[in-house]
């Protein structure tokens, strides 16, 4: 707790209950679609968190070709990525 001034918002939930990722899903607002691909669609939105236009990837688990593994896969790697030319992974939670 001795960095949380370092904090900008601060999500938590009560007693033993789970966290509800639509108090995160709430900050994003849909400017517009970007793409579609075989795992899901892609929006443009603005994060009221990040105060800044974000990609976000909403995938599509009705999909047989997507797997546990393979979204793990996928947010480690694009967690560790720091390129100009590719987006930055800053944030990843499910979505029903």
């Amino acid at each position: 707790m001795a960095n949380i001034e370092l904090i900008t918002q601060l999500y938590y939930s009560f007693g033993a209950e789970d966290f509800n990722y639509n108090v995160r899903l709430n900050q994003l607002k849909y400017i517009k679609e970007l793409g579609k691909g075989g795992f899901g669609v892609v929006n443009l939105m603005y994060d009221g968190i990040k105060k800044s236009e974000v990609a976000v990837k909403f995938l599509d688990f009705n999909n047989s070709s997507i797997n546990s593994q393979l979204l793990k896969k996928e947010v480690i790697a694009l967690s560790n990525l720091d390129h100009l030319g590719i987006v930055s992974l800053v944030d990843s939670f499910p979505h029903n």
